[in-house]
């Protein structure tokens, strides 16, 4: 539902669609490893078809600071 007069950037949309596949698939996954598969398949579809690398994108996401989310 969102428009475009909201999301401006190519980046603001790729950090939506990511928090909104995390939040309608990931929500119902049971276990680390199945999470862990999705973050991975999420971060490979930022890279693939947008040319966008996952860890810079959620940045502020990187608690420890070690480049990683």
């Amino acid at each position: 539902m969102v428009t475009k007069k909201e999301v401006s950037t190519s980046d603001q949309m790729i950090r939506l669609w990511a928090h909104e596949t995390t939040r309608v698939f990931g929500d119902r996954l049971i276990n680390d490893d199945d999470r862990m598969w999705m973050m991975n398949a999420c971060k490979e579809a930022t890279r693939a078809p947008f040319g966008a690398t996952f860890d810079i994108l959620f940045k502020h996401l990187d608690l420890d600071k070690d480049g990683k989310v």
